[in-house]
Parts: structure tokens; sequence; C-alpha cells
């Protein structure tokens, strides 16, 4: 008789037992959900860097073809004769910034040589709309507008952010039109009346193009587009020397490729070996903010180390010469 009863009392699980069952289940659903959470991060990771590794590759194919890189910061003005209003007429710069004037206008001769044709009922001089293809801007279109690192990086590769042809309720990068004179416009096949194919040299997911991230009085952000990162958070930036003759000719300049994210509150310069030595120099800086969405201020890097950073927000910036994150060493 005793024995039934304390085998009916064992029917079921005490008090004890039952939370020491409930905890070891979340144990193993926390490991769970920190294994899942780090295959997705080494997700982002991975993507992360073939991105960065496809834009090195558009940026060289752009280089084959130009014989330049894309500047990583440039005035645009509708008309040709903005650019030469001082030395031309003695007149103050429209920018307030002469030497990017100049700098600015030597690198669209560079890349467009036959832009405008030289005369003066061509388009350049005339007007382009940078920012669309239909001609001329629209009305409150601003005299100028200054691109930075982040901008330039999608408006050379991807070239204009309109319409989507196959979807006019959406916008992408629909690249540059093969006119001589003006690489804004479409130039139509004469015998077909269809448009003729434009040249992209990156292929920017449309869902990744923000128009909010860096804008200023000069600069209204939904014309030109910044490329988010794997994150979804911060723009991928880009940084070029200036070309031969230029202001900084083989080397960054540090003042004026400062870029300003969210309202100002964040700084983003290229890295640098020593006080007088950048990283690829003669070539080109990409750099994403990581994980944390941070850049940081770190300016100076040696293969993990950094003698300068007031924060570690640098340490999971990963860039296009570094084989790591910039924290780690590079190889």
């Amino acid at each position: 008789m005793n024995q039934a009863s304390h085998a009916r009392s064992r029917a079921g699980f005490t008090l004890i037992e039952l939370l020491i069952v409930m905890a070891i289940i979340a144990v193993l659903a926390a490991l769970l959900l920190a294994g899942i959470s780090a295959v997705r991060w080494r997700g982002y990771d991975a993507k992360e860097v073939n991105d960065i590794k496809q834009l090195e590759i558009a940026l060289n194919a752009f280089k084959a073809d130009k014989k330049i890189y894309p500047p990583s910061r440039i005035v645009l003005y509708p008309k040709y004769d903005d650019y030469v209003q001082f030395p031309k007429y003695g007149k103050p710069s429209i920018c307030g910034e002469i030497q990017l004037d100049a700098d600015s206008l030597q690198a669209i001769n560079r890349i467009w040589p036959n832009i405008g044709g030289g005369n003066l009922t061509d388009a350049f001089y005339n007007g382009i709309n940078w920012a669309r293809v239909d001609n001329p801007a629209p009305p409150g279109f601003p005299k100028y507008v200054i691109l930075e690192a982040d901008q330039c990086l999608v408006f050379f590769l991807g070239g204009l952010y309109s319409p989507d042809p196959t979807d006019a309720t959406k916008y992408t990068c629909i690249g540059f039109s093969p006119a001589a004179k003006n690489p804004i416009m479409d130039v139509f096949d004469p015998n077909t009346k269809l448009a003729l194919d434009r040249k992209r040299y990156f292929d920017f997911p449309a869902g990744r193009l923000d128009t909010t991230k860096s804008k200023n009085s000069a600069n209204p952000g939904y014309l030109f587009p910044s490329f988010i990162d794997n994150y979804g958070q911060m723009p991928y930036v880009y940084f070029a020397p200036g070309l031969p003759g230029s202001s900084t000719p083989n080397a960054y300049n540090v003042l004026k490729h400062q870029v300003t994210f969210d309202g100002g509150a964040t700084f983003v310069s290229p890295y640098y070996k020593t006080v007088t030595s950048f990283w690829n120099p003669t070539t080109f800086q990409i750099i994403s903010a990581g994980r944390d969405g941070l850049f940081g201020n770190v300016g100076q890097w040696d293969n993990g180390t950094s003698a300068t950073a007031s924060t570690p927000a640098w340490k999971d910036n990963r860039t296009n010469f570094s084989s790591f994150v910039l924290a780690a060493q590079a190889q």
C-alpha cells in the first residue's frame, strides 16, 4: 500500500525539477540564438568584403576606361562658364572654393574630353542637369552641387540617379549615355529610335541607395545618393588623390575630404601610416563603418594599431587596404 502511494506521488515533476528543466531550455535557446546571430554577422561581414572587392574592380575598370580614377570630391555646375568665373571675369568662385573649381573642371575634362564640344551653343554651355536626364534643370535646382566622398562613388560608377526605366515608381542608377558632348542626355539609334545603352561600372542595388545621409546646403541629398553598407547603417566612403596639376596631386586632401553624416555627427578622413604618408596615396581608399556603424576618428593606422584614435570605434572598420577589420593584423 505504501509502495503504490509512493508511485502515484511521483507521477509528475516537482517544482524544483521544472525550474531546472526550464533553466536548461533557456540556456540552450540562448546558445542557439547566439549561434544564429554569429552566423548572421559572419554573413554580413562576408558580403561587406565582397562589396569592397567589387567596388575595387569597378574603380579600376573606370581607370582603365577614363585613364583616371573618379574624383572623391567635386563641384557640379550646370554651365561650363561657371567653372571659370574667377579667372575669366575676375569674379569670385560661385561655390566659394576656387581650387575646387579648377580641380573639378580638370576632372570633368579628363573623364569627358568632348563635353560641351567647345561651342557656346552646345549642351554644357547652355546647361547640363547633372541630376536627371531631362534638360534644363528643374526650377529651384541649386546653382551648384558639391558631391562628397560617398556620393562620388555612386555618381561616377553608377551614373544618374533617375527613375528606373522598367519601373517609374522606383529610382536607380542608370549610367551615363555615350553622347560625347553631354553624357547626361539619352542617345537614340537613328534606325530603331531606341535609346542606346548607358555605361555603368557597378550595379548598385536600388534598395541600398540612400539619399538622406550626406547632404548640406550645397548638396540636396535627394538628387545624389550614397551606397549603404551591408549592415544597413552607413555609406561606403571613397577617397582618391588629386590629379597631376591639382592642389593635391598623389595625396589625399584631408581637410577637404572630411565627410559629415547624420547632421554633422560623424566625420571621416582617409587613413594614413604616418603624418606624411597615406595608405594607397596614388590610388584610392574605400572605408566601411563596420558592425557598430561608427567610422571613428583614427586618422593614423598601422597594421592593427593606432596611436591617434581617441575612441575604439575604428576597430571594426573595413577597408580595401587591409584584409581584415582594422583592429586585426593586416596581411
